[in-house]
């Protein structure tokens, strides 16, 4: 990658922003235990967490079904609201690399699989709002693909794919980089482990502090 190419950064929140990875972990305990389903350990999480999240939900035993996955999807979210701001925070040194990143001229934006509304509310409650030029999420709470709304965003920042760098910290993320002709580096302390991610033959971090340093 030519570093100096990029003139836009896209960032994913959940994960990668924000560290959300033991509200997430915890969520599942919590909707688990009164369905009898074993709760998976933080390193099963990080080695087996996918998208669509279905799937990896499926996986764990919970009801796949529509209606069983709607009431699941909406226990999650009330449960993830109601924790946000006691159990989650930005990444360390996330609010420092973003400013840095500002003040160096690059633009920056938001592709989350989190919903849009909620999203807005979550970037608002941890005060980086005025840090992007866009912010951009899913229309439901289910955390299916954001393929379609990658290439949305990508369209109408008017930029070269090519002049785009995606940060993110799943291989979805690479998979809408790669899709869309972007650049991308995954983060190695979000929902996935440093070991998946390494694999993907992905630029890897071991952390959003060393940003900066590797774009410049």
């Amino acid at each position: 990658m030519n570093n100096a190419s990029v003139s836009h950064v896209i960032w994913d929140w959940n994960g990668t922003l924000l560290n959300d990875v033991d509200l997430c972990l915890w969520i599942i305990h919590q909707l688990g235990g009164p369905r009898g389903i074993a709760p998976p350990t933080l390193e099963d999480y990080l080695d087996e967490f996918t998208f669509p999240v279905i799937h990896y939900y499926e996986a764990l035993g919970f009801d796949s079904s529509p209606a069983g996955f709607d009431t699941l999807a909406n226990e999650w979210m009330d449960l993830y609201l109601s924790n946000l701001e006691t159990r989650a925070a930005l990444q360390e040194g996330a609010r420092e690399v973003l400013t840095q990143l500002k003040a160096a001229g690059y633009r920056q934006s938001i592709l989350s699989a989190y919903k849009h509304d909620m999203l807005l509310d979550a970037v608002n409650c941890f005060g980086v709002t005025d840090m992007f030029d866009d912010i951009r999420g899913l229309h439901n709470h289910y955390g299916e693909s954001k393929m379609d709304l990658g290439r949305d965003l990508l369209n109408e920042l008017h930029e070269e794919p090519e002049s785009v760098l995606l940060i993110g910290d799943t291989l979805h993320d690479l998979e809408v980089a790669n899709e869309l002709g972007m650049h991308c580096a995954l983060i190695a302390n979000g929902h996935y482990s440093e070991d998946r991610l390494r694999e993907s033959g992905a630029t890897v971090l071991n952390s959003i502090k060393e940003v900066p340093d590797w774009i410049s």
